[in-house]
């Protein structure tokens, strides 16, 4: 190691490292043990208004919320539960203490704590979904996975710096680290987290979650942090086609997960993600739903596979071969732009497909002035979050499926239904004026308000609220966008005039230009 190399370690091992301060210390002391009283732990977390106030936001949230707002901390301790508390308090604590924004000029403090956030939620879902014992220690494993970075940060500005503005992504890889500085931020994290005096199970897997295989005892836990790291990188960073890829593959090779169940664990980490984002005051500038987000990375992953293919196809000097092997890339493009287009869930056309049909309807009309009009219309299922909060996410999928399934079965054979983001779905209907757009709406309205089914013993009724928009002429492709915003608009009258009902409108140019 060299003179510099030496000099940025020792100064990452001494003092600067920060320290937890008093109760933040405490907590990690009573987390120690297994039979701590639940109420001294709860006096401990009303000793710092800070974490009192998160622990109350976390009782209050649609996961553990009973029937009224709690208002008392030790109500909210007893609501979570010991083992709960005890996890979530150590990894609020810890988060708050450490959030040491002052002078760090070199990196993206807000979007670290995005992305440790979304880490935390995947973990925890991942190892939920597993049935896994460990699934309050993923969630902090994930929380607090990458905290050397923001050490290093902090204590070697200077360097660290010169780390950020080679790295690709959101947050820098570890080889990249080691590169530059000649340490990474798991040496890091292992040396702060055991000054700190944590518990031994997660300084080991905040140090080797990226080789899972390192710690027998860990690996189950690792596995799910690095398959989290993925995810979290697959949501905030731009490079999703990479991320996505490598997503595919530790899911399958991990946990035995298919592309499909990946792509819809992503879609419902949405809210749980936004929900711990409001309990510890972060921003989370992901603006876009999930089910688009997966949409890009998808379309994006094609293109990195037809790019690679394309590459190892130019390397061949086999001529014979090579049309056989064009043949064979083109097919495989083909299923890859395919799957790319369709809704997980629903195995309808997603948002990316609809657009795609939208511009080409438009540039139609465009050319050919003659063709008679079409119709935009949205649905959006009335109170779908309640399905989600009263029942849980599967009875929420069942629902989206079935009004997937009756509207596939209302439609025409020219008509184009896609999954729009969420609850919601558009359909375009060629050759359709604003009578006939209104009565296949209210005709629609009618099949998703029968939907009837079974969850413990309760029978369960749909409705969803449409708004419709009709164009004739078109001027520009853009316009076709207006037309959805036309409908859009229209839907959001149905549900301010009490949901369950049809609004239609014509589209004119001039409200465009």
């Amino acid at each position: 190691m060299n003179n510099r190399k030496q000099t940025i370690t020792r100064a990452l091992m001494n003092e600067k490292l920060p320290s937890l301060p008093s109760v933040a210390l405490e907590i990690v002391r009573l987390c120690k043990s297994d039979d701590v009283p639940l109420d001294e732990l709860a006096k401990v977390v009303s000793m710092d208004p800070s974490l009192a106030t998160k622990i109350l936001r976390l009782a209050n949230s649609a996961k553990y919320r009973r029937d009224q707002e709690l208002t008392d901390v030790d109500r909210a301790c007893f609501v979570l539960g010991l083992k709960t508390l005890k996890i979530m308090a150590l990894g609020f604590s810890v988060a708050g203490s450490t959030k040491f924004s002052e002078g760090i000029t070199c990196f993206d403090y807000d979007a670290f704590w995005a992305y440790s956030i979304s880490c935390a939620v995947a973990a925890r879902e991942i190892a939920k979904a597993r049935n896994s014992e460990f699934e309050n220690e993923a969630f902090i494993s994930g929380l607090l996975s990458r905290m050397g970075q923001l050490a290093m940060a902090k204590a070697i500005p200077d360097e660290y710096k010169a780390v950020a503005e080679q790295s690709e992504s959101l947050l820098p890889q570890a080889s990249l680290e080691m590169d530059v500085l000649g340490v990474h931020h798991h040496e890091i994290s292992e040396h702060l987290l055991s000054q700190w005096e944590l518990p031994e199970l997660l300084v080991s897997v905040v140090r080797y979650w990226e080789e899972p295989e390192q710690l027998q005892e860990t690996e189950e836990i690792c596995k799910y942090v690095r398959l989290a790291d993925c995810i979290a990188h697959l949501i905030h960073d731009k490079d999703k086609g990479h991320r996505l890829k490598r997503a595919y593959e530790w899911a399958r090779e991990d946990f035995g997960m298919t592309e499909d169940d990946l792509d819809q664990f992503v879609i419902i980490l949405n809210e749980e993600i936004n929900s711990l984002a409001r309990i510890l005051d972060v921003k989370i500038e992901t603006k876009s739903e999930f089910q688009q987000l997966v949409d890009d990375a998808r379309e994006q992953m094609v293109q990195v596979s037809l790019q690679a293919a394309m590459e190892l196809e130019t390397t061949s000097v086999d001529l014979e071969n090579e049309r056989e092997r064009s043949s064979e890339l083109a097919s495989k493009s083909e299923e890859l732009l395919r799957k790319s287009q369709i809704d997980a869930l629903t195995e309808i056309p997603n948002r990316g497909a609809f657009d795609d049909k939208l511009r080409k309807t438009v540039a139609l009309r465009i050319a050919e002035p003659t063709l008679n009009g079409f119709g935009i219309l949205m649905l959006d299922v009335d109170h779908f979050k309640s399905f989600n909060d009263n029942y849980g996410h599967l009875t929420g999928d069942k629902v989206l499926k079935r009004v997937a399934t009756t509207l596939q079965k209302a439609l025409r054979p020219n008509d184009f239904l896609a999954r729009y983001g969420g609850e919601e779905f558009i359909i375009l209907f060629n050759d359709a004026g604003l009578d006939e757009l209104r009565s296949i709406a209210e005709r629609t309205r009618r099949l998703i308000e029968a939907i009837e089914f079974q969850f413990e013993g309760k029978n369960l009724r749909v409705t969803a609220s449409f708004g419709g928009a009709v164009g004739r002429a078109f001027n520009e492709i853009s316009d076709g966008m207006e037309l959805v915003k036309l409908a859009d608009e229209c839907l959001y009258e149905s549900k301010n005039n009490g949901r369950n009902r049809v609004t239609v409108s014509s589209f004119e140019l001039a409200r465009s230009h």
